[in-house]
C-alpha cells in the first residue's frame, strides 16, 4: 500500500514538473523529472516528448529525445506531421519514421509483439543501442544492400497482406506517406538547384504545402508560372502520375511564353527500326527503388480512398481529354501542335 501511493505521489509531482511553461522549466528540472520517472519506473516519454517539443529538429535533438521515446503512434505523428526548419533535419525526421514503420515492425505488431512500442530494424530495443549506432553511411548501405534484400525476402515470406490487422495497416499507411514525403523532398532539393543550393534555398512553409499537394496541381501551377525547370524535374521523377498529361499541363502555359523557351518540354517524333514516325518516351527516373508496401500486394488491402485528382485539369477545357495519354500517336500529337498554334496566334492577334 505504502508503494501504491508512493507512485503515486511520485506521477503527480513529474507531471507538475512537466505542466510548467516553457519559460519556466531548465534541464536541471528535466533531470530532476527523469530521475524520478526511472526511480519509480514511470513513463519517462512524457520527459522526452516535452524536451522534443521545445527543440529545433535536428540529428542530435532525434537522437537524444525523439529516439528514447518508446510510444510508436507518438512517434510516427511527429515523423509525419513534423516540418523541420532545414533540410537536412526534414530529411533525417523521415527516414528516421522509416526505421519504424519497417517489416521487423510489421511482423512485431502482428505476433502481438510491440507492446504498442516504436521498433527499430532488427527488433533492436532502443534502450540497449544508441541511436547513432544505428545510423550507416553511403558506403556501408552500398555493402549491406545485397544483404539485406535477402533478409527482406525473408521478412516478406512471413507477411500475409490478406490479414493484416488494422494497426498493422495504419503502419503501412505511415510509410507510404513518409516515403511520399521523402519523394517530395528530394523533388524540392532538384527544383532548388540540389542538395548544396537547398541547404540556403530550402523553405520549411512551402515545402509543408508542396510535400502534400496534388502533384498535378503542382505540374499545373509550374506551367502557369512558365517556370520549365520545375516541371522538366516533375515529368522526370513523378512521370507516373503525370506524362498521362503532359500535354494538357502544357497548355496552361501563357500563350505570351514563347514555345522556345519550354521547347525541352515539348513531345518530339523520330524515325523508329521500322522506319515510321513515333513518339520519343521521356527519360524517366526515380529517386529510389520500390518499396514493399507500394507492392499492389500490400496497396490493394489498404482501403485508401481514390478520388479524382486530376479532373480539374479538364474541367475549363473539355477539348483536351483528347489528348490525355502517355503515349500519343503521331496523328494526335499533330493535332495538338495544331490547337495549340492557333490558340497562340489568337492570343496574338488580340
Amino acid at each position: 500500500m505504502w508503494v501504491k501511493k508512493r507512485k503515486r505521489k511520485c506521477t503527480q509531482e513529474l507531471n507538475q514538473k512537466l505542466l510548467k511553461s516553457d519559460e519556466e522549466i531548465d534541464n536541471e528540472e528535466y533531470g530532476e523529472a527523469l530521475s524520478l520517472a526511472q526511480a519509480y519506473n514511470l513513463d519517462s516519454d512524457l520527459v522526452y516528448q516535452r524536451q522534443w517539443r521545445k527543440s529545433p529538429v535536428s540529428i542530435a535533438s532525434i537522437q537524444d529525445y525523439l529516439s528514447k521515446i518508446r510510444k510508436r503512434s507518438w512517434v510516427l505523428h511527429e515523423c509525419v506531421e513534423r516540418v523541420p526548419e532545414n533540410v537536412d533535419a526534414a530529411k533525417e525526421l523521415l527516414q528516421y519514421g522509416l526505421k519504424g514503420t519497417d517489416l521487423e515492425a510489421l511482423i512485431a505488431i502482428g505476433l502481438n509483439e510491440d507492446g504498442g512500442r516504436f521498433i527499430m530494424p532488427g527488433d533492436v530495443d532502443l534502450d540497449d543501442l544508441p541511436y547513432e549506432d544505428l545510423l550507416s553511411d553511403d558506403e556501408e548501405l552500398g555493402m549491406k544492400k545485397e544483404k539485406e534484400k535477402i533478409k527482406r525476402q525473408e521478412l516478406l515470406v512471413k507477411v500475409d497482406f490478406s490479414r493484416l490487422t488494422l494497426e498493422q495497416k495504419e503502419l503501412c499507411r505511415s510509410r507510404l506517406k513518409l516515403l511520399s514525403y521523402l519523394d517530395r523532398l528530394a523533388t524540392y532539393e532538384e527544383i532548388l538547384g540540389g542538395p548544396h543550393s537547398a541547404e540556403q534555398k530550402y523553405d520549411a512553409d512551402f515545402f509543408k504545402k508542396f510535400r502534400s499537394q496534388n502533384i498535378v496541381l503542382s505540374a499545373r501551377n509550374y506551367a502557369r508560372e512558365s517556370n520549365v525547370q520545375a516541371l522538366n524535374i516533375l515529368f522526370t521523377y513523378h512521370g507516373e502520375e503525370l506524362l498521362q498529361h503532359r500535354l494538357a499541363i502544357l497548355y496552361n502555359f501563357p500563350e505570351t511564353t514563347s514555345p522556345h523557351e519550354y521547347a525541352v518540354l515539348l513531345p518530339e517524333a523520330c524515325m523508329d527500326e521500322r522506319g515510321e514516325l513515333a513518339l520519343i518516351p521521356w527519360d524517366e527516373q526515380r529517386h529510389r527503388e520500390m518499396d514493399w508496401c507500394e507492392a499492389e500486394e500490400c496497396r490493394a488491402v489498404l482501403d485508401q480512398n481514390l478520388f479524382d485528382v486530376d479532373g480539374f485539369l479538364y474541367e475549363d477545357a473539355p477539348d483536351l481529354q483528347r489528348f490525355r495519354t502517355a503515349t500519343p500517336s503521331i496523328e494526335l500529337l499533330t493535332d495538338w501542335y495544331r490547337s495549340r498554334a492557333q490558340d497562340i496566334d489568337s492570343c496574338s492577334r488580340q
